[in-house]
């Protein structure tokens, strides 16, 4: 059994050299350009995308809660992330709505009818959005157009109020919801069975708290990076896995205890969420450590762990 610390003196070698009131939009703010986080040198995968890829913020609207705008941009995310990230999203227009916030929904749109919105344009949107959202300490409803290569390449638009605030165009379109089997905040005790779907055998969850103390907005954001991050990977096993949002001292580990791992993409996927949905339930911010085992045999374990930002870098737990 591998515990947290010998993660962290894993993670520390390797990483020691990176040292609904109103229903239409309204024009509140200039247009802004939501550029990837600034003084950040992490040679990593980045959640926000290449620097041919930008957003402009285009309007802002009503305050929306910060639980709702994170907890349902992460369930968004996982969904996406499991599917081909170099892949197009099916429909012109996308609704997605946890069911635990109803009154907020994510809408993508495509830039005409035949043209669909790439998958990885709208993760590495939704990256640079909630970023921008907590720097700005600003959460609210907004249009963001996606441009590539200074061409528009779809809309994303976050929607305070329901529904109906979304307005014409989106009227007939299907709202998703999370999938059964994605672990949602009032699931989580301190030992949780989920099914991932990949066989009748649901898995195990053993989770405690230790350990320093992070902030909300560390957790939430090194849960969204680390989504975007395995997004890019195809459904192969992993022996070990890190994902985080640099900027942000939230680092997911995980480390296989069976070969060959079972510990796939989408498994990877379904456990980041579990763990950021745990400790939102708990609203209980510490270091997490968690060990999965299915059919009374341990298949992996890890948690999340407060890593210090390189030199330089800000700390939102400032903010």
């Amino acid at each position: 059994m591998h515990s947290i610390t010998h993660i962290f003196l894993f993670l520390s070698s390797t990483f020691a050299p990176l040292v609904a009131a109103n229903p239409r939009l309204h024009d509140l703010t200039p247009s802004a350009n939501l550029t990837k986080p600034s003084g950040l040198t992490w040679d990593l995968i980045v959640p926000w995308g290449p620097a041919d890829f930008e957003i402009n913020l285009e309007r802002e609207t009503i305050p929306i809660p910060r639980d709702a705008a994170f907890v349902t941009a992460i369930r968004f995310v996982a969904e996406q992330a499991a599917k081909d990230f170099d892949g197009q999203l099916p429909n012109p227009t996308t609704i997605f709505r946890d069911p635990n916030y109803p009154g907020f929904s994510i809408a993508v749109s495509s830039p005409g009818q035949r043209r669909l919105v790439e998958r990885k344009y709208v993760l590495w949107g939704m990256a640079r959005i909630l970023d921008h959202m907590i720097q700005d300490n600003s959460f609210r409803g907004s249009i963001n157009s996606l441009y590539f290569r200074n061409v528009v390449v779809g809309r994303i638009l976050l929607v305070a109020g329901g529904r109906n605030q979304l307005g014409a165009g989106f009227e007939d379109v299907a709202v998703t919801q999370p999938r059964l089997d994605m672990p949602a905040p009032q699931q989580m005790s301190n030992t949780t069975q989920l099914s991932t779907g990949e066989d009748s055998n649901a898995i195990r969850y053993d989770f405690e708290f230790r350990g320093d103390e992070l902030v909300k907005e560390d957790v939430f954001m090194g849960t969204l990076g680390g989504l975007i991050q395995v997004a890019q990977h195809t459904n192969h096993p992993f022996d070990f896995w890190v994902g985080s949002f640099p900027g942000y001292r939230c680092f997911h580990t995980y480390l296989t205890s069976v070969h060959p791992s079972v510990m796939t993409k989408d498994l990877v996927i379904v456990t980041v969420v579990a763990a950021m949905a745990y400790a939102l339930h708990h609203n209980n911010w510490h270091e997490l450590k968690l060990i999965a085992t299915r059919d009374e045999e341990m298949i992996f374990s890890g948690g999340y762990l407060d890593f210090p930002l390189p030199p330089g870098q800000q700390d939102v737990s400032s903010l």
